[in-house]
């Protein structure tokens, strides 16, 4: 496995956080569990990045072991050409070792017919030198007749034709001794240098062959490491949004209990004022999130101002939540009675506590970025019995 994968294996399992044990009161139970929330939801995005390079990854070793296939495949036309080279050589050795077993057998007959005519012409060399020692031109003349005169005559030069012919036969068997002797060589020759090409043919073929299949092989096992990998980040963000999934749900239990807790007395006040001084950036209604990019309920209204603007109390009532409250960031909810809240979100610093109570204009906190957050900025909502409504609903 390559150390890419190694590295996003090492990430992977840095993902699981054991849950903290919940605080006491519900607003500090709401408070952790909302902290968890935003911890998983990190370490989920870091997944998805992980899961996003080791797509990439994989889809890189893909294409590298198409290419390899391909190149095994004409590897492979590489191999069949050489073991047809080979077949084709193996042929053309049978074919000159069947040539050289002949040319040897006709040398060795030559060599056995000059050996036979050069016998045959040191006897008849002999012979003739007996006649001459006997004296061929004596016996000529002691014939009495012209008649076996003139036979005597042709039996002499039918003699030296003879021996003249056996000396020329002996001549021509010793050029053809040297012709077949060159052959033989010739076909010798041949033989090697087939015998050296069909080597080098299998041990090109061979080789080409193991080098590709060991090149198959290896991303073939990178691709399945991968795969293995990118099944593995998919499971560990399917076990971390299944426990999102729970948090949420303790969270929306938890803000029933912090409903339940509004006890402040008095009548829902008809108005609110501005709780900061800056200007409306976004209203109350569906949206597009500028970070998640999602659509949703944007459940209450922004209002742009600089880092450490003060952020007043829209009415009198009492702070029933005082802290870090998810993506919220610092958070401040003010119960006003009858049962309508209002909440403060991203909040750079927070100047009142829980259980405390403001009058109408009190400062309780500074404008931030915390949370998710875009830039410096006030969330403001109005809620009515938990469920959000539209700030200018209450805002002069």
């Amino acid at each position: 496995m390559s150390r890419r994968a190694i590295a996003v294996l090492v990430v992977i399992g840095a993902l699981f956080v054991a849950p903290s044990t919940l605080a006491n009161t519900p607003q500090e139970e709401l408070e952790q569990v909302e902290a968890e929330i935003k911890s998983l939801n990190a370490q989920i995005a870091e997944g998805r990045e992980r899961e996003s390079e080791v797509a990439t990854a994989l889809r890189e070793a893909e294409v590298r072991l198409s290419s390899l296939n391909q190149d095994l495949v004409t590897a492979q036309g590489r191999l069949d050409a050489a073991e047809a080279r080979v077949g084709a050589g193996e042929a053309e050795l049978t074919r000159i070792e069947s040539i050289l077993a002949q040319v040897a057998r006709d040398l060795a007959e030559t060599r056995l017919s000059i050996v036979e005519q050069a016998e045959e012409v040191r006897l008849r060399a002999a012979e003739m030198y007996m006649n001459q020692s006997f004296g061929l031109s004596g016996v000529l003349m002691e014939m009495d007749t012209v008649a076996t005169a003139a036979i005597g005559w042709e039996y002499a030069g039918s003699a030296v034709a003879d021996a003249e012919a056996l000396v020329r036969d002996l001549e021509a068997l010793q050029v053809q001794e040297e012709i077949q002797r060159v052959a033989l060589e010739e076909q010798q020759a041949a033989q090697e240098q087939v015998i050296t090409d069909l080597e080098g043919d299998r041990a090109l073929a061979d080789t080409e062959r193991r080098l590709v299949e060991q090149a198959v092989s290896s991303a073939t096992e990178e691709a399945a490491a991968f795969t293995a990998l990118l099944e593995q980040v998919k499971s560990d963000i399917g076990q971390l949004e299944g426990e999102i999934n729970s948090l949420e749900a303790d969270s929306k239990r938890l803000e029933r209990e912090i409903i339940a807790l509004q006890t402040y007395p008095g009548e829902r006040p008809s108005a609110l004022i501005n709780p900061v001084d800056g200007i409306l950036t976004s209203a109350f209604g569906y949206r597009t999130h500028p970070i998640s990019g999602v659509r949703k309920l944007h459940t209450g209204v922004d209002y742009g101002a600089g880092s450490g603007t003060p952020i007043y109390a829209a009415n009198r009532g009492r702070v029933i939540y005082s802290g870090w409250y998810g993506g919220y960031g610092n958070t401040i909810i003010i119960d006003h009675g009858g049962g309508l809240t209002t909440l403060y979100a991203h909040q750079s610093r927070l100047r009142v506590s829980s259980g405390q109570e403001v009058a109408l204009g009190d400062r309780i906190g500074d404008v931030g970025t915390t949370g998710y957050s875009t830039g410096p900025h006030l969330h403001f909502e109005t809620r009515e019995n938990g469920i959000p409504v539209d700030p200018r609903k209450y805002l002069g």
